[in-house]
């Protein structure tokens, strides 16, 4: 983001309620229906980017809060956001796979198949045991509603000018790691900087949404297209451990094929970070 947000700094210091700030999240990860647990997929999608959305204002919060009540909310949101992650991994082994696919057009295919048909079961052992993802969700989802109802009756609120200079710090954080970046990074460095452009982005989409603020639509879209461009890589990264350790026979031969991938996500992400 560009420095005129320093600008803002000093406007509108009216108090804003931090349940407030989390009432719609906190609505998509606890008023769902049957029929979009059915899709397993994109529930669990959609819940993680409502968690990751809450871990931020929660971030924006951190000196108005007990300082263990503000680590319980954050470990426990967290902790959701994990079990989530693993339950989505089969089918984001089997998406970037077949995306791998595409690219081997004149490699034999045998070993390719065999683990395809692997990758498939237990995505359909995943889908099979639905039930027992509802009973999980259930019990998240009646822990959370008891964490809104407590952040709700203490009225935690902070001055707009105050989360403003804490979301500026976050910023300036997020840039520092942009700024040791480079193309041959570690996996953990580009994991580290997807972390904190995805808390700086939904603190800039929560306070557009709620009208605290207005941030440029083109800059948020560029902003969200860098997060999309290092959640693509993280998938990558992601799948390509998974086959070196438990695959090693098709590892060789994908290999290069992902590290091209990846490759390419990270010079779009260094091409158009700067331009945000």
């Amino acid at each position: 983001m560009k420095k005129k947000y320093d600008s803002g700094l000093v406007k509108n210091s009216r108090p804003v309620s931090l349940h407030l700030l989390l009432e719609n999240d906190i609505k998509a990860l606890t008023a769902f229906s049957e029929e979009e647990l059915l899709d397993i997929d994109k529930f669990i999608h959609d819940s993680r980017k409502s968690l990751k959305a809450i871990s931020a204002v929660l971030l924006l919060f951190k000196p108005q809060l007990d300082k263990l009540q503000y680590v319980h909310w954050r470990s426990y949101f967290k902790e959701i956001s994990k079990k989530y992650a693993t339950l989505r991994e089969p089918y984001i082994y089997i998406q970037t796979f077949n995306q791998v696919l595409e690219d081997l057009e004149n490699t034999d295919k045998h070993n390719l198949l065999q683990l395809k048909n692997h990758l498939e079961l237990n995505y359909k052992l995943l889908v099979k045991e639905n039930g027992e993802i509802k009973e999980t969700i259930g019990e998240f989802r009646k822990s959370t509603l008891e964490i809104s109802a407590t952040i709700h009756s203490l009225e935690i609120i902070a001055d707009l000018k105050l989360l403003k200079q804490r979301r500026w710090k976050i910023f300036k954080k997020t840039m520092q790691l942009f700024e040791k970046l480079t193309l041959a990074s570690t996996a953990e460095d580009f994991h580290k900087f997807r972390k904190w452009s995805r808390y700086f982005y939904f603190q800039l989409k929560v306070f557009n949404l709620l009208g605290l603020e207005k941030v440029p639509l083109k800059e948020v879209k560029r902003l969200h297209k860098v997060t999309t461009y290092l959640g693509d890589e993280h998938d990558l990264q992601l799948f390509y451990q998974y086959l070196r350790k438990q695959h090693p026979n098709v590892f060789g031969i994908v290999e290069p094929f992902l590290l091209l991938k990846i490759n390419k996500l990270r010079r779009k992400v260094m091409e158009l970070y700067p331009k945000v």
